[in-house]
């Protein structure tokens, strides 16, 4: 059911619908009666203006119930109705290329070994992992993120994230393999191993990125978003701790959906005061509607601390520091960096929302038109984790 559509703009890619979608089917015919006694604890509405009803019910046959998800120790076995609908359509992707390995099928979450602590996401902890599956030789290493659902609001934004990962797929965004209930309290949710990291745990431990490495990262980053706003969907948590890297994809992607926002086709703002201060664009501080333009802000000075090896603001000590912070016109000194690029963040990092360009014109922009070879970005990414290797 996972992946029918394919990106007609990338003649390069390919569908991954026949193995997304007996993955999908196998997972369908493990469907847990539904009419078994369960126990209901935390039932009440969390009062979010999504429009879903985010209580629990943990079932006393190991099963997980929240928003029309049934999680159980085997996988998700249901959906809501309305992603149910979305999802025997074809789910929205961006051109996933076929590959017999780029699908990892996970029976059970008895085939994950938890190796180690490797970070904390907005909603939980995140553990490197290993797939031990009899029906490959190959051990696949996995990223983990295990939450604690009789925790309310990691709860609800498990569910946010379990909705736009089974929804979304693209070669920008961080893969979602499937989700397990351990029958404990706690939902384990699987995803691609992004092996080098966070964007904002390698500004802190190499100082500022060459241009042309940010060049790489601006363009990955903007396919992201367009993909993701062509979908009706805002992020609402852009920075630089939810942009992950992979050497062996060699690229960047985006991650932590857990604020992200499905709109309805036509609109084009949402109501909720969510997302991380340092990145909140102006009007947003100023309490106006999130649009797809304060995606864009939060790429502007994602970027700017990428070309500068640190936060573009003079260290705000308080809510009113960052208001004042976020009205400058430049987050770059002029003179240091080209004038395209320049030029590119000033106009991502325009404190008036209706100046900032949308994705598909962030494209046609000459920073971006000029962008170097693939194999600059995989020279770069082989020296982070050669000098990486050294420290060890």
């Amino acid at each position: 059911r996972f992946g029918v559509a394919l990106d007609e703009e990338d003649p390069k890619g390919k569908v991954e619908s026949s193995d997304q979608s007996k993955n999908a089917e196998n997972s369908r015919s493990k469907t847990t009666n539904k009419n078994s006694k369960s126990i209901q604890k935390k039932a009440s509405s969390s009062g979010t203006t999504d429009g879903m009803n985010q209580g629990a019910i943990f079932r006393d046959d190991g099963a997980f119930e929240a928003s029309g998800f049934l999680i159980c120790r085997s996988g998700i076995t249901d959906f809501p109705a309305a992603l149910e609908r979305r999802l025997s359509s074809g789910a929205s992707t961006d051109g996933v290329a076929r590959s017999p390995h780029s699908i990892v099928h996970i029976g059970s979450l008895d085939e994950l070994r938890m190796v180690k602590n490797i970070g904390m996401g907005a909603s939980g902890r995140v553990y490197l992992a290993e797939l031990a599956s009899s029906s490959s030789t190959k051990t696949e290493r996995l990223a983990v993120k295990v939450v604690n659902v009789y925790d309310e609001p990691k709860r609800n934004q498990l569910m946010k994230e379990l909705e736009t990962l089974s929804t979304y797929i693209s070669r920008y965004l961080v893969r979602f393999y499937g989700a397990f209930y351990d029958g404990t309290g706690f939902v384990h949710i699987a995803l691609e191993y992004m092996d080098c990291g966070a964007l904002s745990d390698i500004i802190a431990e190499f100082g500022a990125l060459p241009e042309a490495i940010v060049q790489h990262i601006a363009f990955h980053c903007v396919l992201g978003l367009r993909f993701l706003h062509r979908s009706h969907v805002l992020h609402r948590d852009f920075k630089t701790a939810n942009i992950l890297v992979s050497q062996k994809a060699n690229r960047v992607k985006l991650s932590d959906f857990g604020l992200a926002r499905d709109l309805e086709l036509g609109v084009s703002k949402a109501d909720t005061f969510v997302g991380t201060l340092a990145y909140m664009s102006p009007e947003r501080l100023h309490g106006s509607q999130y649009t797809y333009e304060g995606d864009i802000w939060g790429l502007g000075v994602c970027l700017a601390e990428c070309l500068l090896g640190r936060y573009p603001f003079e260290k705000p000590q308080s809510f009113f520091d960052y208001l004042d912070a976020t009205m400058t016109e430049n987050l770059l000194p002029r003179g240091k960096f080209t004038k395209e690029c320049e030029d590119f963040v000033r106009k991502c990092a325009n404190v008036d929302p209706r100046r900032r360009p949308r994705t598909d014109a962030l494209l046609q922009h000459p920073w971006l038109a000029s962008c170097p070879r693939d194999n600059e970005f995989r020279e770069w990414i082989d020296k982070i984790v050669e000098e990486r290797n050294k420290r060890v």
